[in-house]
């Protein structure tokens, strides 16, 4: 989790990158679904994971594998929990800790 400090250090660098245009665009293909059926089963018996989740998460995964990802970024605490066990550096907009 961040601190305030970082969290305002994070938000202006979305802005940055809104205003450059520079977040990735991608296909979903069926190796997203594939792998978004896989995590829904990996975490059906101890985490709360949604179908659309799954595959935000899968995409992620995609891009990580790529070397095409910074953070993942999520409001919901639940899929940024999984993301956190799936490896990802997670990101919480509005959620600080002191």
């Amino acid at each position: 989790m961040m601190d305030r400090e970082q969290a305002e250090d994070f938000a202006r660098y979305v802005l940055v990158t809104i205003a450059l245009n520079q977040f990735i665009r991608m296909r979903v293909r069926d190796e997203n679904f594939d792998l978004a059926a896989k995590l829904v089963r990996q975490y059906s018996g101890t985490k709360r994971l949604r179908t659309l989740d799954a595959l935000h998460l899968a995409s992620a995964i995609r891009c990580r594998s790529r070397n095409r990802l910074d953070y993942f970024v999520t409001a919901d605490i639940a899929l940024a929990e999984i993301a956190t066990f799936e490896g990802f550096a997670t990101v919480l907009p509005g959620v600080l800790v002191n």
